[in-house]
């Protein structure tokens, strides 16, 4: 079914310091950045933004200066927003390479303000920005603690930038209308570089898989040419036949915006053992869910549970807790069958840490350069509650009773479990 008119994008008004607004968009790959815009004299800037303490801080490139304060930004930034989907909007969001910019351009819309349009720096060598660019003399600008980037031409070639696709929906995309992929083959079944010349959809009785589209489709071993994840089978010693192609499927985690108080989403979430807890703390919800949450720049892995139809939170930091308004958080999506590569599962701790090159599980986490943090179900006392692991100083911890709680050492390994993540057949984590 074709897409409808597209609409305008929306912005919404944002003071520093308050919670961020309903379905923020993210920056391509990244886990707490997103699209913001400034004005300056009428002169539209482009920057990011992001969650710390559950409320908004940004930056903003302009001439020679980094503008993050009140003051200097002398009032509200906006952030960009999506809600609903392309049958709704009439488009979907995309990150393209700069390079490609004028390729498909009866399909893609630029996403700019006057002559600003953001542009992402990912492959910067101290951590990937967002700046923009100015469209009139191919001039970018980056900022961050206290110091302005510049580049220019060709040096933006391999960054990315963001347009409004029209034409269907995203890779993957979960709504009524977009073809699905069928589900996984059994482990049972033999990987495609068998030497049957069969495809493991083939070999396990189904029927033929149909074409989804480009990015659905492709070699095995080749990388999906517009989607970052990457199919990869065993080197194969001879050419692989045209016919013999894999499905491209997730390979990351899907983290969903949504502020505490927010209504319960509609989303399916990762839940603690996949279960309502057997004996959790008293005065607990046995129904633990899987959040991220940021103070100080370091990601806080904590829990929420449905309170009245309503998103309630509870993290802890720094030997406290952290519960009620807690600001914007992030929850974790259990994606369909049909568009991850990947299972869940809850690990033993002496398990999920085992450093073999060959290991199948590996722990879901959230790191920059403050902190790596991983999600575990923890016993206290015999009591099971879900909080934050960090497996490389074997601790775990959580929030009740007003304090952060916390094993350390044997006493984490014995009482964690910790939720890792296992590639399928044929696919793997870059």
């Amino acid at each position: 079914m074709p897409n409808p008119p597209p609409k305008e994008d929306t912005w919404a008004f944002q003071k520093i310091g308050t919670a961020f607004p309903p379905n923020p968009v993210k920056v391509m790959g990244e886990q707490n950045m997103y699209v913001a815009l400034w004005y300056k004299h009428g002169r539209p800037i482009h920057g990011r933004s992001w969650n710390n303490g559950g409320v908004v801080e940004c930056s903003f490139p302009y001439k020679k200066a980094e503008l993050r304060t009140p003051q200097q930004l002398e009032g509200n930034i906006q952030v960009l927003q999506y809600m609903g989907d392309h049958n709704s909007q009439g488009f979907w969001y995309e990150w393209i390479k700069y390079k490609d910019r004028l390729e498909k351009t009866d399909d893609r819309q630029f996403l700019k303000c006057g002559d600003s349009f953001p542009i992402y720096w990912k492959d910067r060598e101290e951590g990937s920005l967002l700046g923009y660019v100015d469209n009139r003399t191919e001039i970018a600008l980056f900022s961050c603690n206290g110091t302005v980037y510049e580049r220019k031409g060709p040096e933006l070639n391999d960054m990315y930038i963001i347009v409004r696709n029209i034409k269907g929906g995203p890779p993957f995309c979960e709504c009524d209308h977009c073809p699905k992929a069928p589900p996984p083959p059994p482990e049972s079944v033999p990987g495609s570089d068998s030497g049957t010349g069969e495809t493991p959809e083939s070999s396990s009785g189904a029927p033929p898989v149909q074409p989804l589209g480009p990015c659905r489709r492709h070699p095995i071993g080749h990388p999906c040419p517009v989607h970052p994840c990457k199919i990869c089978s065993t080197r194969l010693s001879r050419p692989l036949p045209p016919s013999q192609v894999e499905i491209c499927r997730v390979m990351i985690d899907e983290w969903m915006d949504i502020r505490a108080g927010d209504p319960w989403p509609t989303r399916k979430l990762v839940k603690a053992l996949d279960k309502t807890l057997d004996n959790t703390i008293p005065g607990e919800n046995p129904d633990q869910y899987v959040a991220l949450w940021y103070q100080a720049g370091e990601p806080v892995m904590g829990r929420v549970w449905n309170e009245g139809g309503k998103v309630a939170a509870n993290f802890c930091w720094n030997k406290n807790e952290y519960k009620g308004n807690v600001g914007s958080i992030q929850l974790l999506v259990h994606l369909s069958e049909f568009a991850r590569g990947f299972d869940y599962s809850w690990i033993p701790f002496k398990q999920a840490v085992s450093f073999d090159k060959d290991r199948e599980w590996i722990p879901v986490h959230v790191n920059n350069d403050k902190g790596d943090i991983s999600s575990g179900v923890i016993t206290f006392d015999g009591k099971q509650i879900l909080g934050k692991v960090d497996v490389k100083n074997e601790r775990s911890s959580a929030g009740f009773g007003g304090k952060e709680n916390m094993l350390v050492g044997p006493a984490c390994a014995e009482n964690t479990v910790v939720l890792c993540r296992k590639a399928r057949r044929g696919y793997k984590f870059d």
